[in-house]
């Protein structure tokens, strides 16, 4: 069961006559009438990411998540229901769905989000079957009720977590963060995530070997964390395996949801059993398909696609760190 958001995504991108850009800053005129390009608004957020990802490669997924009752939350249903999820609606639900608007310029992108504010919860009737794993990731304001409700329910029912956490819960973290982190088998983040969990308890370091040393000491088995360009790295206290970004030559559309598509194959391959060093395969290839599409859902692979790519390209393997 994977837990989180699902929103509409909006993609645009803006003349380049328009802006300016300094290091990671963009910089616009007050006043100025900015030409901008409708690109297709598709469905997102890191809980709906998520679960098409692992659906699509042969998971059997719920996803519970927080929808509006505008016909937008509609669309998502409809879609998610067609990807073969089963859907728990949270409540209380929202008046509007929950909105990004995703400006993409030359070298990067700015996301707005729109989260309306809410206490979320997470209930789930006891006569509904206990799942095999609790996949916990972003959820918006008030978020602290839903993931307390989550790990209880996982404590009660002796149910494994993997956490995702979202940036809300990075901001604010405190003992309910490091208790979901203590709680969990798999954790997933990106570098500089990573680095900010580690804050929390007064811990900080730039060894990648010592980054997941702590990070194992706090509770999860097996952690993954990625890091742009440069790859990923992920370690199950053994070995730290590295693999370096898939590239098959074909163009880069967009970034969003890149994330979520490694860590959905992740999981998913070790929700199959698969090693650490395959796993890295299916994320980093799952990853790259995505960024080759627009949005984050429609460049994910079935199981058979992706074991195509893996065979197609052999020499594309991870390495252990020394």
């Amino acid at each position: 069961m994977v837990i989180g958001t699902s929103v509409i995504d909006l993609f645009v991108s803006v003349d380049k006559d328009h802006y300016e850009t300094d290091r990671k800053s963009v910089s616009f005129t007050l006043g100025d009438k900015v030409p901008i390009s409708n690109h297709g608004m598709v469905i997102g957020g890191n809980g709906a990411n998520v679960a098409v990802g692992l659906s699509r490669l042969g998971a059997k997924v719920a996803l519970y998540t927080y929808l509006g009752q505008d016909s937008l939350a509609k669309t998502i249903e409809e879609k998610l229901t067609n990807e073969r999820i089963e859907l728990f609606k949270g409540v209380p639900r929202t008046q509007n769905t929950p909105i990004h608007l995703i400006f993409n310029f030359e070298s990067d992108r700015i996301i707005f989000s729109d989260y309306p504010c809410e206490n979320y919860e997470f209930k789930i009737s006891k006569d509904k079957p206990i799942p095999e794993y609790i996949y916990l990731t972003s959820i918006g304001e008030s978020w602290q009720s839903a993931y307390k409700q989550a790990l209880d329910y996982a404590d009660e029912n002796n149910v494994a977590i993997a956490l995702s956490p979202g940036s809300r819960q990075l901001e604010e973290g405190g003992e309910l963060l490091q208790r979901a982190i203590a709680a969990c088998a798999i954790l997933l983040v990106n570098k500089e995530e990573a680095m900010r969990i580690l804050n929390f308890y007064k811990q900080k370091t730039d060894d990648l070997k010592k980054l997941f040393s702590l990070l194992h000491a706090h509770g999860p088995e097996i952690v993954s964390i990625t890091d742009g360009a440069h790859g990923a790295y992920a370690s199950d206290k053994n070995n730290i395996h590295k693999i370096s970004p898939f590239n098959d030559k074909k163009a880069i559309i967009q970034k969003t949801g890149a994330g979520d598509a490694f860590a959905s194959a992740f999981f998913a391959s070790i929700l199959f059993k698969n090693s650490l060093g395959e796993s890295m395969r299916w994320a980093a290839i799952n990853a790259h398909s995505v960024m080759g599409h627009l949005g984050a859902q429609s460049g994910l692979l079935s199981k058979s696609e992706l074991e195509r790519l893996m065979v197609v390209n052999p020499s594309f393997q991870t390495e252990v760190v020394k």
